[in-house]
């Protein structure tokens, strides 16, 4: 820009120039013309034309002025256009540079956006796989507790059958001691049983007797009665007659028949 406006000062100075030494050089060659004293005539006629010449060449002066003006205002108008071109370009790059940039913020953001989905995935799948490994662990325990209850059961139950079967002999022994010392009691009753008078035959009653480890009767009556009271009564006499009855030394086996119901009939 500086240089188109040096470009023009130097060509209207030139211009101004060449129009002062034009116009010297006529006013000279004026004078010279009168100083030879030509005929009146002639001189009128020089003097015409060297005024003509001289109006031409402002003329022209102030045509190549005007060209000068309108190729500078030219100029400008370019010089303008120039700069409004510049500016704009200059506003389109800055404006491409903020584009540019706010891609980039953009990029940025979204690579962040993306590695922090990328962590939330990463700690989500985490998370699962701990989940199914806990899932995994408590379904094997729990499979492995199925499994321990199910042993325990079939064991309590192998257990309760051996007891039961070993109870169940027990008990068939039990009872034969049980009914031998059944026998024993009755026939100690029996020897006791005053018969004298008795004129029903066939009178039986049913018992009961509870008695101590020691076979002491310490309370007897009688559960079912044979419809003669005398023979009840004297049922219940001999019980007490004969305690202290006969009953086994092991406890366990006396307390199943510390209390009896008997069947009793005289011989």
């Amino acid at each position: 820009m500086n240089f188109l406006v040096t470009r023009s000062a130097v060509f209207s100075i030139l211009i101004h120039g060449l129009a002062v030494a034009l116009l010297i050089f006529s006013l000279d060659f004026s004078t010279k013309t009168v100083q030879t004293l030509p005929p009146p005539g002639q001189i009128i006629e020089a003097t015409a034309i060297d005024s003509k010449e001289v109006e031409q060449e402002v003329t022209k002066l102030k045509e190549l002025e005007q060209k000068k003006d309108i190729q500078q205002k030219e100029q400008e108008k370019k010089l303008k256009e120039l700069e409004n071109k510049t500016h704009t370009a200059e506003q389109k790059r800055k404006e491409e540079e903020l584009k540019l940039a706010d891609l980039k913020q953009k990029q940025v953001e979204e690579e962040k956006r993306r590695k922090e989905e990328e962590q939330k995935l990463a700690e989500t799948k985490k998370k699962q796989e701990a989940l199914q490994k806990e899932e995994e662990r408590k379904k094997k325990e729990a499979l492995a507790k199925q499994e321990a209850d199910k042993k325990k059961k079939e064991a309590e139950a192998s257990l309760k059958k051996q007891l039961a079967a070993e109870t169940a002999a027990q008990d068939r022994q039990d009872l034969t001691v049980i009914q031998q010392y059944t026998q024993k009691i009755i026939a100690s009753i029996q020897a006791e049983y005053n018969l004298l008078g008795l004129v029903e035959p066939g009178l039986s009653c049913v018992l009961f007797i509870r008695m101590s480890p020691t076979g002491d009767v310490i309370d007897t009556r009688i559960s079912k009665s044979s419809g003669n009271t005398i023979f009840d009564s004297r049922a219940v006499a001999a019980v007490q007659k004969a305690s202290p009855l006969p009953v086994p030394d092991d406890a366990r086996v006396f307390a199943k028949m510390r209390e009896i119901n008997m069947t009793f009939k005289p011989n």
